[in-house]
């Protein structure tokens, strides 16, 4: 199904499933993915899309935007990625063990010569095992100024959460986090942190987060703003903890 939404055409790929809402994602800055309730009508979703028209041309904006960013857009000799909020340029060699480290503006990633794993899941793993370190150090300063204390840290790969806090006191971050500046990944520790003593998005909540940091939404919109750029690199392969 295509729709034109002011001087725009859509290519709209439509998934059925057992639901009652209808849910939109810009999937390109000309492609829509429509997840509708089995029952809803061509004419209904267009409906539907149409009254989403604002949000529809703001994202597929972002997305054009984000298109003529060159950083995180792949894992290249000479191409560059983010890492603590900092650019650098992947230097890619042949080694005996796989290995990455940053010195300089370069990140040196070092491949097995016999190619029993590639550049990209080298840096994953290098990535991730920054993550568990900076992670831990963070949690381990934040969390005596709220007065609470985690039961376990875990670092995985989330689709759609940067954090969470489980009932059961586990904190989980998202790995690809590590790659935005470090006052950043301080907001995301306080805010899954402040969680142990509000367990929702209340007002009261939001007050915890900023008595402790009062210029967290300098933070939070950053990670708004640059979330497409985070996720957009090195999808989900093998490597993750």
């Amino acid at each position: 199904m295509k729709i034109q939404i002011q001087n725009r055409t859509f290519i709209c790929r439509i998934n059925r499933a057992k639901r009652k809402t209808v849910q939109i994602k810009l999937l390109a800055p000309d492609q829509l993915q429509i997840t509708a309730p089995i029952q809803a009508t061509l004419s209904q979703l267009e409906t539907m899309v149409l009254t989403k028209t604002e949000w529809i041309i703001k994202q597929a904006e972002k997305l054009e935007a984000l298109s003529s960013i060159t950083i995180n857009s792949a894992v290249v000799e000479g191409a560059q990625v983010l890492y603590l909020g900092n650019a650098y340029t992947i230097v890619i060699k042949k080694a005996i063990h796989s290995e990455a480290y940053c010195y300089n503006n370069i990140l040196s990633i070092n491949c097995p010569s016999d190619g029993s794993c590639t550049a990209e899941t080298v840096l994953k793993d290098w990535y991730i095992t920054s993550a568990v370190t900076i992670f831990k150090e963070k949690t381990s300063f934040w969390a005596p100024r709220l007065g609470v204390t985690p039961q376990r840290i875990s670092i995985r790969d989330q689709k759609t959460r940067w954090g969470s806090c489980s009932s059961t006191r586990t904190i989980t971050f998202n790995w690809r986090v590590v790659m935005a500046p470090p006052a950043v990944l301080d907001y995301l520790v306080v805010h899954e942190l402040s969680h142990m003593l509000v367990p929702n998005h209340s007002p009261k909540f939001w007050q915890v987060v900023e008595t402790i940091l009062p210029d967290y939404k300098i933070h939070r919109k950053w990670l708004k703003d640059n979330g497409r750029l985070l996720s957009r690199i090195l999808p989900q392969i093998p490597g993750n903890r």
